[in-house]
């Protein structure tokens, strides 16, 4: 079995150059879209590549949303740290995500909240998780600007990622193992 030691060290390499201005968001993306590759290409040639997979996490823009930049950049930077990244797409249903949450039973839901009036359908998504049971094991996470609303609290999610550094250090953290740390509320 190959280790996953390298490709681990080279993702966090990139994010802390990143952090420190090394890199630029493209540059970060490209590393992280290399790596993903990289990893992709081990599991097919090795069986024994599952530790590979840190996680499953389906990510999404939910209707109403029509910006996937932000969700792209997540997913691929996913990819790189070693998860199994599900990008649902853009202005998914409520039903659409619903649907995958139990089809693939993830332990991530990543939903992307740019404005501030789909916050109530994000809110019957979770609830909607929530009455199927579904919320036991997949944690959600909310990121964009609509994140940092005061109205966003009634979502409830795990963890809220207003802007992408926020959101670069809970990757890191999930990359670690450390599971993210402590759900991040908007600030008042």
């Amino acid at each position: 079995m190959v280790s996953t030691d390298v490709l681990d060290r080279a993702v966090h390499s990139a994010f802390r150059k990143f952090a420190r201005g090394e890199f630029t968001m493209p540059d970060l993306v490209m590393h992280a879209e290399n790596i993903g590759d990289a990893r992709a290409v081990l599991v097919k040639h090795d069986s024994g590549m599952k530790a590979l997979r840190k996680g499953k996490f389906l990510v999404a823009t939910i209707e109403g949303e029509c910006h996937r930049h932000g969700k792209d950049i997540v997913t691929s930077l996913l990819r790189g740290i070693g998860f199994q990244a599900i990008d649902l797409g853009s202005g998914v249903a409520v039903d659409g995500i619903v649907n995958a949450v139990k089809w693939h039973k993830p332990d991530y839901l990543g939903i992307s909240a740019s404005v501030l009036s789909t916050i109530p359908t994000i809110e019957k998504m979770r609830n909607r998780l929530k009455k199927a049971g579904c919320l036991k094991k997949t944690k959600l996470f909310i990121g964009g600007y609509a994140a940092m609303d005061e109205s966003s609290k009634s979502i409830g999610a795990e963890r809220y990622c207003k802007n992408i550094s926020q959101t670069i250090g809970l990757l890191s953290a999930l990359a670690a193992g450390s599971g993210g740390g402590r759900p991040e509320r908007p600030s008042s």
